[in-house]
């Protein structure tokens, strides 16, 4: 929430008075009995989602960004995987390629 624009102004005084606040948290700590609990009002509140919410909410955003950039929206999804599968094949062959070349050098004599 963020913080209202009067707050930092000095000369804006709240519209309804509030009570003196007690210097001690607990009753224990100082001799007033009368302590006065100041919350928000419940409709400047935002509902606060809980740990299992959140983390639905992030997986159900997750699977539809992958599933869209992964099976596309149903147009051009065998174009797609067939540009992938050329793709891993061309590299694989890089890979041989390249592990062919180490392996040389290594038992390579000197």
């Amino acid at each position: 929430m963020a913080a209202p624009a009067n707050m930092f102004l000095p000369d804006s005084r709240p519209a309804v008075p509030l009570p003196r606040f007690s210097r001690h948290l607990q009753a224990s700590e100082g001799g007033g009995a009368s302590e006065v609990c100041v919350r928000p009002a419940l409709y400047t509140q935002e509902e606060e989602l809980t740990y299992m919410q959140k983390a639905d909410r992030l997986n159900l955003l997750m699977n539809a960004v992958t599933d869209k950039s992964v099976y596309g929206d149903g147009e051009n999804t065998k174009v797609r995987v067939s540009e992938l599968e050329e793709e891993v094949q061309n590299l694989k062959k890089v890979n041989k390629d390249l592990y062919e070349f180490t392996s040389q050098l290594l038992t390579k004599p000197t």
